[in-house]
């Protein structure tokens, strides 16, 4: 909204502000988004930073930019490697089996409601 002006003025210095916040309060997008302004001011590190904590937490437009770093030549093999571990790592510690049952049974149960929707509709049409 601060950034480009949409519905108020633009403020570069309030966008910040409240990017900061939100990504302090974790929103991923804040986060990306503030790596992308300390990148355009030449804060490579910082913006990796920025990039990084967010992609291990899963957001994938995080981890594209850090693939295309890796891809330019802006960050070694290693580090990309050590990011790529951290994420499984993270989406491991998130796994669970009773979490994963859950998923499955919704699984299910959005397929058998399917197909009791078209049972019933083709019922219908006769």
């Amino acid at each position: 909204m601060y950034g480009d002006g949409d519905s108020v003025l633009k403020d570069e210095s309030k966008q910040r502000h409240y990017l900061e916040r939100a990504a302090r309060l974790g929103d991923l997008f804040a986060r990306h988004t503030l790596g992308h302004l300390e990148h355009e001011c030449g804060n490579a590190e910082l913006a990796f930073k920025h990039w990084k904590v967010s992609a291990v937490a899963g957001y994938k437009d995080s981890l594209a930019d850090l693939r295309y770093c890796y891809m330019e030549g802006m960050m070694s093999k290693e580090e990309y490697a050590g990011i790529l571990r951290d994420r499984q790592r993270a989406e491991d510690e998130m796994a669970s089996k009773e979490r994963n049952a859950a998923t499955e049974s919704r699984s299910r149960e959005t397929v058998l409601d399917a197909l009791r929707e078209a049972i019933f509709a083709s019922r219908d049409n006769n």
